[in-house]
C-alpha cells in the first residue's frame, strides 16, 4: 500500500496513542502478518520499552500473530507504569494553557487531554466495565 513503516513510539507516555496507531496502520500495510511484530519493536525509540520488546520471545513475534503477542506484552509492560501516566496526564492538563490557540482549538486541545486521563483511568468493577469520567468543569452533570 505504500508506507510500510509503522508509527513510533517516542515516549512510553504516548503509548495508548502509539498502540491505536499501530492498529491502523495494520489496516493499510503491506508488510507480511508474520514481519509485522519485528517491523514496529524497531520502531519504539523509547529506551525502556524498545529493551523490554527486544527481549520478548522472538518464537512469537515472527509468527503471524506475533503484533498481538507483541501488544499484549506491551500492555502488561505499561500497565506497571499506569499510576505514573495518569498523574503526567493530570500534570499535563494543570499546566495547559491557552497561549496563542485560538478559543476552538483551546477547547479541542483541552477536550482531548481529558479525555486521555479518562482512558488512563483504572475501571472499577462496580460500574459495569466503564470508569467514572473526569469532569473538570464544574456544573456540568449535576456538579457544582
Amino acid at each position: 500500500m505504500g508506507n510500510d513503516k509503522p508509527p513510533q513510539l517516542q515516549d512510553g507516555k504516548d503509548y495508548l496513542r502509539w498502540k491505536r496507531e499501530v492498529e491502523i496502520w495494520v489496516l493499510g500495510t503491506s508488510a507480511a502478518a508474520s514481519k509485522q511484530a519485528a517491523l514496529c519493536v524497531l520502531s519504539i525509540k523509547d529506551e525502556k520499552a524498545r529493551d523490554f520488546a527486544t527481549r520478548l520471545s522472538h518464537t512469537e513475534l515472527k509468527k503471524a500473530e506475533g503484533l498481538k503477542y507483541l501488544l499484549e506484552e506491551m500492555d502488561k509492560f505499561y500497565k506497571e507504569d499506569s499510576t505514573q501516566c495518569i498523574f503526567l496526564a493530570i500534570e499535563e492538563l494543570e499546566k495547559f494553557r491557552r497561549g496563542k490557540l485560538t478559543m476552538t482549538e483551546y477547547i479541542a486541545e483541552f477536550h482531548r487531554k481529558v479525555n486521555q486521563i479518562n482512558e488512563l483511568l483504572p475501571v472499577p468493577p462496580a460500574t459495569g466495565g466503564e470508569a467514572p469520567p473526569v469532569n473538570p468543569i464544574p456544573g456540568r452533570n449535576g456538579h457544582s
